[in-house]
């Protein structure tokens, strides 16, 4: 089985589609990934204080952690 990471722009579209109202399973729908992954990728970059996921929190974990360069994340 191959992994991928999710990339910039799906980052995006998650929290667009987040802030539309959308449910987990919805998002998964629309990005072709299951229904997990977004679950997962809420529950790492949303904020523990007023619960609002963000994109740009795992990007900036990214080029702090120097995985910018993965062909994936461009």
């Amino acid at each position: 089985m191959s992994y991928k990471h999710l990339t910039i722009e799906e980052r995006y579209h998650i929290q667009a589609y987040k802030e539309l109202g959308f449910a987990k399973n919805e998002i998964a729908k629309k990005l072709n990934v299951h229904p997990s992954t977004i679950g997962r990728e809420l529950k790492r970059n949303s904020s523990k204080i007023n619960k609002r996921y963000s994109a740009k929190k795992q990007i900036r974990f990214l080029r702090i952690n120097g995985n910018m360069h993965h062909k994936n994340l461009i």
